[in-house]
């Protein structure tokens, strides 16, 4: 093959099973931008994952004709706290 170049690995710069050696993983900004999208990642995941019981949450405590005029807004007329005994006196939730 006219072009490649083979290069010999030395005894520290063994695949590790993955994209980078070791001698990679040594490196401080390999290591520091690796690291730092592993964790913005994270947040993001967790941030997807709350964000459906954070809605339920917000949903239980509007009340209900806020949520069919405007379901998109926070706490437009406050907060109705008596939701949640209703829903568990008439409805059974508790059963």
């Amino acid at each position: 093959m006219i072009g490649v170049r083979l290069t010999r690995r030395g005894k520290d710069d063994v695949a590790t099973g993955g994209l980078l050696s070791s001698n990679d993983w040594a490196r401080r900004d390999v290591k520091w931008f690796l690291r730092s999208t592993q964790g913005l990642l994270l947040v993001l995941l967790v941030l997807i994952g709350l964000g459906p019981v954070v809605w339920l949450a917000k949903g239980a405590v509007t009340p209900t004709i806020d949520t069919l005029r405007n379901p998109l807004a926070l706490f437009p007329h406050g907060v109705a706290w008596s939701n949640l005994s209703d829903a568990w006196s008439s409805v059974n939730v508790g059963r």
